[in-house]
């Protein structure tokens, strides 16, 4: 169950990563922008993937950039690298796009995974339209079947999120997801939830501050 859960979110993700169409570059300066708005623009460094990524301390992962915590039960697993890069081995990922953290209760197989993008797309709601698109495509080979909630705008912790809920059947197992989607100065945030046990989304979303 776990490495099938992890499977499936790792799928999830993926899409929402091909979706989004991430770029490292941030929005152009139009020419007749005046010199203060110009020089403030040259002055603001591009984020990179290692001001992005968060940090861990026992049972806390805190992104900086971002400005939210995230706190795991106690007899829940980190994933190592090593884990999350054979993942996501093949998918053609750059340091654009990087999945920082994912972290699963073994017993259930329920796990919160979390992915930066590097973009100058901050239109949310185009962003995950355009996942479930690619969702449905994906469930059409693989005998997928998917239902999507409207986006709700919820706080997760500190930061704003645009809120998509996701219901699938894969070969028989009933599987719950619900991915958060927030844009800040040139990063893309996408947090995946995936509920197996019918534990409500409350109580996942009570671990951010």
């Amino acid at each position: 169950m776990k490495k099938l859960s992890l499977l499936i979110a790792a799928i999830m993700l993926l899409l929402c990563l091909c979706a989004c169409g991430g770029t490292d570059k941030l929005p152009v300066i139009e020419d007749n922008t005046d010199d203060a708005v110009l020089n403030e623009a040259e002055a603001k460094e591009p984020p990179t993937r290692e001001t992005v990524a968060g940090t861990f301390s026992g049972d806390v992962y805190e992104n900086g950039y971002m400005s939210y915590k995230f706190t795991k039960p106690s007899d829940w697993e980190y994933s190592s690298e090593e884990d999350i890069a054979e993942l996501f081995d093949g998918a053609g990922l750059d340091d654009s796009s990087f999945c920082d953290m994912m972290v699963i209760d073994s017993a259930t197989g329920n796990n919160i995974n979390i992915i930066y993008t590097l973009t100058d797309e901050s239109d949310i709601d185009d962003y995950l339209d355009r996942s479930e698109e690619e969702i449905k495509q994906l469930g059409d080979s693989l005998g997928m079947t998917s239902e999507f909630s409207a986006h709700e705008n919820v706080k997760l912790g500190s930061v704003e999120c645009t809120r998509l809920e996701i219901t699938s059947d894969y070969q028989g197992i009933a599987m719950y997801q619900a991915c958060y989607a927030a844009y800040l100065d040139g990063v893309l945030m996408n947090i995946t939830v995936t509920i197996n046990d019918g534990t409500p989304i409350e109580y996942f979303e009570e671990m951010f501050e």
